[in-house]
């Protein structure tokens, strides 16, 4: 068991099945059913690692289940702590939410703090995602026990879903940091396999910040430790996420139609919604840059279908969704995604911005170009406070369009120069072309 686990955190995922697999035929052959639970536990851990998070979830019933016939002891703690984050990645909050309260009661009535730091960042990081700020201070909190007891793992977890959260609720600038320091962490823990989450987290607040070419050199690193560990890793998926929005933005077609067919071969395994949502929409961009209008139509629907009970996904990525739908004028489908969202909500920072970017695409297309004007004026700002040069740039774009309509060509050509040298220092080349109609128009 020991070596099982000192596999899995080394990234060594064979050796660690096997030796996992190992113990609990042990535990069995001694007719322990504690052990072998305990030990199946930290199999579903390496199954989630590798990338089959559908695995992951009935070895973590399966185990409970034996566990809970039993009076409660550290690995129920264990079980418990493991579900929760079992089922935080699959986007179930609110169960995540009621396993964390259990696994810190049991943690605590225990003094176990390995669980007691997990619990925390489960319950921290649920709660923040409901648009509740303590849960940022149980990210702090279990951040801080984990460095008072010399923990690695759990340490480096907290460090994840803090960092994670941060980026939701405050911006890549306050996010970046705590991925540098959950990296350094790692690596001088010799904590293989959370170093290249830190590396992989790190991908969304580079591209927001707008270092793009650190995002392609630290997804090149990725995808070569992905290989090295079976090529099916949840880390390896991120970076050829932000590998193919990278290379599409800056018109290499060819890379990204290439990332965006392995990325929808890797989200389809992986099955949940924050994989799926991003893999069909890079796989509608490249549709729609290569004039392939009904192929980006089934991706899109796709990723409605994928993302209609993960309300957080389906809102992260709006801006998107919507810009798509416009080009294309499928105004039910914009309209269906929005009032969806709105049901939901949006709790967090990220999420509103997200939401009322979208709205202000389908304003300005299918409605008053004044209170158009006004919401790309107000998300603008909104972002360029966030710390999203991109969305800012966009943003005056979309104002400078409505303030054409307005006639007020001399403002929208003033807009223009603002998000010209974003764009530029990008290499964003289809948003610079979308830029230059709106400076001819202004000019004509």
């Amino acid at each position: 068991l020991g070596a099982g686990s000192a596999a899995l955190v080394a990234g060594n995922f064979d050796e660690a099945d096997d030796d996992l697999r190992s113990a609990i035929e042990l535990f069995a052959l001694h007719e322990d059913e504690i052990g072998a639970a305990d030990a199946t536990v930290m199999l579903a851990r390496s199954r989630f690692e590798r990338g089959d998070i559908e695995g992951e979830g009935p070895l973590l019933q399966q185990a409970v289940d034996v566990l809970e016939a039993h009076p409660p002891g550290p690995a129920l703690a264990h079980a418990a702590t493991r579900m929760a984050g079992h089922l935080w990645v699959v986007g179930d909050t609110p169960a995540c939410a009621t396993w964390s309260e259990r696994a810190l009661e049991l943690a605590r009535s225990m003094e176990l703090h390995r669980e007691e730091v997990l619990a925390l960042a489960y319950r921290g990081a649920s709660r923040s995602r409901a648009g509740d700020e303590a849960g940022l201070e149980d990210l702090r909190g279990a951040l801080g026990i984990g460095v008072e007891f010399g923990l690695g793992e759990e340490t480096a977890v907290a460090y994840n879903n803090y960092a994670y959260e941060l980026w939701y609720q405050r911006g890549p600038a306050a996010s970046a940091p705590v991925w540098e320091e959950m990296a350094s962490f790692c690596e001088a823990r010799g904590l293989v396999t959370s170093y290249a989450w830190a590396r992989g987290g790190l991908l969304e607040p580079l591209f927001d910040s707008g270092d793009w070419d650190r995002v392609l050199t630290t997804a090149a690193w990725l995808r070569g430790w992905d290989a090295e560990h079976g090529g099916e890793t949840q880390p390896g998926s991120v970076a050829v996420q932000f590998q193919g929005w990278v290379t599409l933005r800056r018109g290499d077609h060819d890379t990204a139609r290439a990332c965006a067919k392995e990325l929808l071969d890797r989200a389809l395994q992986l099955g949940t919604a924050e994989y799926l949502a991003p893999a069909f929409l890079l796989a509608a961009e490249v549709a729609c840059a290569e004039g392939d209008g009904a192929t980006m139509l089934v991706h899109l629907d796709a990723f409605s279908a994928s993302t209609a009970s993960e309300p957080t996904f389906r809102t992260g990525f709006l801006p998107l969704a919507v810009r798509l739908l416009v080009r294309t004028e499928e105004r039910d489908r914009a309209a269906a995604l929005l009032e969806a969202d709105l049901r939901e909500g949006a709790p967090s920072t990220r999420l509103r911005l997200s939401r009322d970017t979208g709205l202000a695409a389908f304003e300005e297309t299918w409605g008053d170009p004044t209170v158009a004007l006004r919401l790309h004026e107000e998300v603008g700002a909104a972002w360029e406070t966030y710390g999203f040069p991109l969305e800012t740039a966009l943003s005056r774009v979309g104002a400078a369009r409505c303030l054409v309509r307005l006639g007020r060509p001399a403002d929208a050509r003033d807009l223009v120069s603002l998000a010209r040298p974003t764009l530029e220092a990008l290499g964003a080349m289809p948003y610079l072309d979308e830029l230059e109609a709106v400076e001819r128009a202004a000019s004509g």
